[in-house]
């Protein structure tokens, strides 16, 4: 059973977590990581600005679920099609999300921290009326990353794709999108492989 302080903004954050690390060759969520866990981290820093998690999971779903037992802001949703790809795991989590705007990140990207969420959600605050409802996402030498600033009246896109929509980017690329620039590589950072893992155990302080 885990305890976990809720965040004080009404926005609530999506986390796909159903996949099975293939690449990494053992079930990567549960890795140590800074006196954590891989997952643990990546909840803990959403929740330090968010008021909830909406923790998407498939693969291991008792694990995971019995893990954030216990916890008020953390609810947890099993895709079970996860083996469908990570867009049939958010379309499983998407009808969870109750705020006006939400967050979306990887269940794998420890590194982001909650000031990249305090800044896209100034950035969404401060934006003009007309674009107050757009997505908002953080961009690093030329490159976007996550977290992601979602409206909700992108759920009925998410719920109604067809067949030939399969990723999020396909849903995005047809909004209008706010780039936030952040200061480094950690919005791009998740961890597929050991490789990854182990230098993102090694990054400087």
């Amino acid at each position: 059973m885990l305890y976990i302080l809720c965040g004080m903004d009404a926005v609530d954050c999506l986390i796909p977590a159903a996949g099975r690390s293939s690449r990494m060759g053992t079930w990567k969520l549960m890795l140590p990581f800074g006196g954590k866990s891989v997952i643990e981290t990546v909840v803990s820093t959403a929740l330090n600005v968010c008021a909830r998690v909406v923790l998407v999971t498939g693969y291991r779903s008792d694990d995971l679920t019995s893990f954030f037992d216990g916890s008020d802001c953390v609810t947890t949703i099993e895709n079970t099609d996860w083996r469908n790809g990570m867009f049939s795991t958010v379309r499983a989590g998407i009808e969870a999300v109750k705020t006006r705007r939400f967050f979306i990140t990887l269940a794998d990207m420890p590194l982001v921290d909650s000031d990249v969420y305090r800044v896209i959600l100034r950035a969404s605050k401060i934006a003009p009326e007309n674009q107050s409802d757009d997505v908002f996402l953080p961009i690093f030498n030329g490159r976007r990353g996550h977290p992601v600033l979602l409206p909700n009246g992108i759920i009925p896109k998410i719920r109604n794709a067809g067949p030939e929509i399969t990723t999020m980017k396909q849903i995005i690329r047809r909004e209008r999108i706010r780039e936030v620039a952040w200061k480094n590589d950690t919005i791009h950072r998740d961890l597929d492989t050991l490789a990854e893992y182990k230098s993102a155990l090694h990054r400087p302080e």
